[in-house]
């Protein structure tokens, strides 16, 4: 359940960067999510994924990797879109393989400092058990966009995750 509101908030993230709207969103579930973006938007895409590389790798040390893959398509190519969903769910699967590879080395190995009792594994497990158990009971979840990102060089929770993404 973490997981998938994550991914929700990096959705929006990536929306919002890009001043796309949310009817850009083909489908964004499970972990998942398809984004139709104009080709000509694509380094500022890469941008965005470096950006949420980097806040990932300082959060969770590793531990959760966003992989984009992207193909380009022609308005010809809606006619068997199920072609389309296989070829950029393949072109993910071998960027999984490939971790990191948007950024610099030296931000993947940097040194780093973490305190023992804000990452220590039982403490990070019960909140992100505390997260999902919300989440289950809740009648409805909201998002707030916030007016600037910051950034945030110390991750408690997976809110100060979404606030490096600009939403609370």
């Amino acid at each position: 359940m973490v997981t998938f509101k994550k991914s929700e908030v990096i959705t929006k993230y990536i929306i919002d960067t890009l001043e796309l709207k949310e009817i850009n969103i083909l489908y964004n579930g499970g972990g998942n999510f398809y984004l139709l973006i104009p080709k000509c938007l694509e380094p500022k895409l890469e941008e965005c994924h470096k950006h949420i590389t980097k806040t990932l790798l300082k959060a969770h040390q590793g531990q959760i990797y966003l992989a984009i893959g992207s193909i380009d398509i022609s308005m010809n190519d809606f006619k068997d879109f199920g072609k389309i969903w296989k070829k950029v769910a393949d072109e993910t699967a071998k960027n999984k393989s490939n971790r990191f590879k948007e950024i610099e080395y030296k931000d993947v190995f940097e040194t780093f400092e973490v305190e023992e009792k804000k990452y220590e594994t039982k403490f990070y497990l019960n909140f992100q058990e505390n997260f999902s158990d919300k989440v289950k009971k809740a009648e409805f979840i909201s998002y707030q966009k916030l007016n600037r990102i910051d950034n945030i060089s110390v991750f408690n929770s997976c809110y100060d995750v979404f606030k490096a993404y600009g939403y609370d």
